[in-house]
């Protein structure tokens, strides 16, 4: 009983002379400074080193401050604990910090397909499609840099969200057409009738604002500046208000057109109207009352009403004024509509 009582009294004493353990408070005052990209914390006497835990990974400095520059757009929980000699602190409470950088993305418009272009890595984009009446008529998340379009529709709205690390980092409403345009050699100019924007680019080259005239009609390429171009397919690019894309494609081929005066005045013989066809063809002209096989003529670029389907239409109807025609023309490539006028007083 003796012994038993000795062995304990001696562990006590032990135990009342170790050395008492010291806690360690961590550094004070943790922040992020946006302008630099740098997280910052109070000296702390006899330090010779800090350990920085970054979204649970551990990063060491000498410095009262972690430069996280080279860290990407994203949200990261910082702590940090100080490293003594034969010992450190404890971590701080974490502060969570959200760093956005400036992401350049591209958009281009391949055919029927959307390209993403970025320099930056794991970019998420969702895509919402609206109808022509603004409704919301689909939703797709991609994550690689390529979108196909639905088709159906030629002209449509998308607008395109980019997310990195959960965080929206690209933002923008594009107007795209499918169908795109097509500049026939010879043509005045070209009209993009649904655009007004700011800037235009043209296979990404921005155009001097006397190459085109924008105004309440649209968007017009003149044909002095078309005619520098080499025939082939090029990406238009409108930026305004929102981004409109659509491909360009000029051709060698003259576009068939009307040529004399669409409205002319019945003077008791019949009336011609002349059209320039290049390579194109004459498919019809059409009215009411119907026109016979008979009624008129089409030889060598020259359209002819005969006199006498004209006299008809005045003696059933005295009191009417004028006869309005429809006539079509047609290259393969592109079909011209338009429209005559015969003034009958």
């Amino acid at each position: 009983m003796k012994k038993f009582t000795l062995i304990l009294a001696l562990i006590l004493s032990l135990a009342g002379c170790s050395k008492k353990q010291v806690i360690y408070d961590p550094p004070k005052d943790l922040r992020y400074h946006e302008d630099t990209f740098k997280v910052s914390w109070t000296s702390v006497k006899d330090a010779i080193s800090y350990e920085v835990s970054i979204n649970d990974e551990t990063y060491h400095t000498t410095d009262t401050y972690y430069d996280m520059s080279t860290f990407d757009t994203g949200i990261y929980a910082v702590k940090v604990k100080t490293i003594f000699k034969d010992n450190s602190s404890r971590y701080s409470l974490a502060i969570n910090i959200t760093i956005i950088k400036t992401v350049a993305v591209s958009v281009s418009l391949q055919g029927d397909t959307l390209t993403f272009e970025s320099d930056t890595k794991d970019i998420i984009y969702q895509v919402t499609n609206y109808d022509y009446l603004g409704n919301v008529i689909g939703k797709d998340t991609v994550d690689k840099n390529t979108y196909k379009i639905n088709s159906d529709i030629g002209f449509k709205r998308l607008d395109v969200k980019g997310f990195l690390n959960n965080l929206v980092i690209y933002d923008k409403t594009l107007r795209v057409n499918v169908d795109g345009y097509t500049y026939f050699s010879g043509d005045d100019y070209l009209l993009i009738s649904q655009v007004i924007g700011n800037e235009v680019y043209l296979n990404g080259l921005l155009l001097a604002s006397s190459n085109y005239i924008d105004d309440e009609n649209g968007l017009s390429l003149t044909k002095a500046y078309l005619e520098t171009l080499d025939y082939g397919s090029y990406e238009l690019r409108v930026e305004g208000e929102d981004t409109y894309l659509t491909t360009l494609v000029l051709s060698e081929t003259q576009k068939p057109k009307l040529t004399s005066n669409p409205s002319v005045i019945y003077e008791g013989s019949d009336v011609t109207f002349e059209f320039e066809l290049y390579t194109g063809s004459f498919r019809g002209v059409y009215t009411n009352p119907t026109l016979e096989e008979g009624d008129y003529s089409f030889t060598d670029g020259v359209l002819t009403i005969n006199k006498s389907y004209i006299d008809a239409v005045v003696l059933n109807e005295p009191d009417r004024k004028q006869i309005f025609f429809q006539y079509e023309l047609t290259n393969n490539e592109v079909t011209v509509i338009g429209y005559l006028t015969i003034r009958l007083s």
